[in-house]
Formats: structure tokens, C-alpha cells, sequence
């Protein structure tokens, strides 16, 4: 039976903690305060899931091997613990709540989808994830996609606790935690989402990496003169280069003085539209 769970581990790419000091650190990085309800996606054993008893949560773990689930149930029975033996990718979130957990590297796409695009999202999450995910959907060498559509809504921050021997099997890759933080006064309203993903997704599929070709077609000469001035871009600066707070300014400008004809070019296919 030991033989078959690892394998399924192995499959899902899920590195569970070597022990349960290192579920304290995880814990500890979310700041978890008494009376959270707190998801714990990917449970296996309930390292986590105790860490987060002892921190005062009230914990729903996610587990989708029916062994596992089963002993869950029984470590934390009597507890402040629900058990869902369901995939992460399908649980269903009850709002107010926050994410704590170490879960499988190949769903990262589909459960970073699900927290950051979602309509009920997260208060806060903290993730365990391979180090080059983490620090692409934090942005911390460049601004990515994944990093621009969540900024206005989201605060995306990389720390790095965890070697690779706190993990059993050991991975082959380097391992950092991505915290999710919900912005209490977002910088764009709801409405604004799917113009704003429009936006940045028209943006980077441009051919031409410099910020004026970038944005051309959406403004005028004139007009990137005076708002590259404005904002601080330098002549001849690169798309890449550009910080959060112009992507911002510069959406906005197209938001309010652009022309009709161009602000409908802001609008999402509606096929991209997700309701997770």
C-alpha cells in the first residue's frame, strides 16, 4: 500500500514535508490568526493541517487519495477539521477564507488560475512551490503575465525557507513559498478585470519588445510623448523594463482618454473568461 501512495505522489509531482517542523515555518510565513478558515490543498498526512490547529484555524483538508483522506479523518477526528476527498482543482471555497499549503507542482497553473481569477478569491495564500514559478508569478526579475493581470488585486511576494532535503521524495528543483496577500482597496474595480487582462495580454503579444510599440495603436505619438514624460519611461525603453505603477498609468490613460473605438479593443474573448 506504501509502494502505490508514493507512486501517486510522485505522479501528482507532490514533495510532502520530511517533517513537522518545517509545516511550523510554512504556517508560520501565512501568519495565520485564531478563527481563520483555512484550506489546506494537497493535505497528505496533515502536516500541515496540524500546524494550523496549533495555530488556531479552523482547517478544511484537501486530500484527493481516498487512504489518505480516510486517515485524516481519523488523526483529526473531534478536531476543528473537514476532510474533502475531492481534487484541489474542484474543491469549492467558502468565502471568507485563506490557503495554506504545499501542494502538487504540476497543478500549480490550474490552482494559481483558480486563487488569482476566481470569483470568490482568497483573503491570503501561501504556497509551496517550485522556486521558478514562484518567482515568475510574483514577477521578481520581470513583470509576467500572471504577475501584471493579478497586481491591481493581489500583492505577490517570494520568500525562499526550504531547503531541499526538508522534503520527502527530495526534489530535483529548487523550492520558494508564494505569498498571496488580497489588496484591501484594490487599485482597479471588479468591473475593470477583464479590460485590464485584455490590456496586458494585447500588450505582450506584440512582436516589438520596446514600451512605444508596445503601446501603439492605443495611443498617439503625441500622446505616448506626453505620457511616457508623465510616468517616468525613458526614451527607447523596453517593454520588460517598465514597472507595475506605468502598466497602471498607461491602462488608465486608454481607459479615460482614449477614443471609443479603441477602448473597445479592451474587451476579453469570451472564451478567456473563467468562473471557477
Amino acid at each position: 500500500m506504501s509502494g502505490r501512495r508514493n507512486r501517486t505522489r510522485a505522479q501528482l509531482a507532490q514533495n510532502l514535508f520530511a517533517n513537522e517542523a518545517s509545516a511550523r515555518t510554512l504556517v508560520g510565513l501565512a501568519g495565520t490568526a485564531p478563527g481563520d478558515r483555512v484550506y489546506d490543498l494537497g493535505a497528505g498526512s496533515g502536516a500541515v493541517t496540524e500546524a494550523l490547529l496549533r495555530a488556531g484555524a479552523r482547517v478544511v483538508a484537501v486530500e484527493r487519495d481516498p487512504n489518505l483522506a480516510h486517515k485524516l479523518r481519523a488523526r483529526f477526528a473531534g478536531r476543528p477539521v473537514t476532510v474533502v476527498e475531492a481534487d484541489l482543482r474542484e474543491v469549492r471555497f467558502r468565502p471568507p477564507f485563506k490557503v495554506v499549503a504545499n501542494p502538487p507542482f504540476n497543478l500549480t497553473a490550474d490552482l494559481l488560475r483558480r486563487l488569482l481569477e476566481g470569483v470568490s478569491p482568497p483573503d491570503a495564500a501561501t504556497l509551496v512551490l517550485q522556486r521558478e514559478a514562484a518567482e515568475r508569478c510574483a514577477g521578481v526579475r520581470r513583470l509576467s503575465a500572471v504577475a501584471l493581470e493579478a497586481l491591481p488585486w493581489f500583492d505577490l511576494s517570494v520568500a525562499r525557507p526550504f531547503a531541499r532535503h526538508d522534503f520527502t521524495p527530495r526534489p530535483s528543483v529548487d523550492v520558494a513559498v508564494l505569498r498571496i496577500v488580497r489588496r484591501p482597496a484594490p487599485d482597479l474595480g471588479e468591473p475593470e478585470r477583464e479590460a485590464w487582462r485584455a490590456f496586458v495580454r494585447q500588450a505582450l503579444a506584440r512582436p516589438r519588445p520596446d514600451a512605444w510599440h508596445t503601446f501603439r495603436g492605443l495611443v498617439s505619438n503625441l500622446q505616448w510623448r506626453r505620457l511616457s514624460t508623465d510616468l517616468g519611461i525613458e526614451p527607447g525603453a523596453l517593454r520588460a523594463n517598465l514597472s507595475y505603477a506605468q502598466w497602471l498609468g498607461i491602462y488608465r490613460f486608454v481607459r479615460t482618454s482614449a477614443p471609443v473605438r479603441v477602448q473597445r479593443r479592451l474587451t476579453a474573448p469570451p472564451e478567456r473568461r473563467r468562473n471557477p
